[in-house]
């Protein structure tokens, strides 16, 4: 496998653009991330829908490209994208998993 490169890009899938998905969005941009909002302003059609969401844009970006999947409605971004990079690279590993 190829060694991960770039800057994180930060994906969610969001229906609607209210009040957590905007501070989630403002959270980002303090901390230096690239992002996209999946599904914006569709009619939410389950989980099965929001993981073919993620597929497609995973589909569309480099196979090296370091990406997190992150949910709009109840995160925020609190540490700089630089600093997440070098903690993903220091596990030495293609994936990082996490959950709540």
């Amino acid at each position: 496998a190829s060694v991960p490169h770039g800057p994180p890009l930060v994906l969610t899938v969001a229906t609607g653009p209210g009040t957590p998905v905007v501070g989630w969005m403002r959270s980002l941009n303090r901390c230096n991330f690239s992002y996209r909002v999946l599904g914006l302003k569709e009619e939410w059609c389950g989980w099965k829908w929001r993981a073919h969401k993620y597929l497609e844009a995973l589909h569309q970006l480099p196979h090296n490209a370091i990406v997190i999947l992150c949910d709009a409605y109840d995160a925020m971004a609190v540490r700089d994208s630089a600093g997440i990079v070098t903690a993903f690279r220091s596990f030495g590993v293609d994936i990082v998993a996490g959950a709540e």
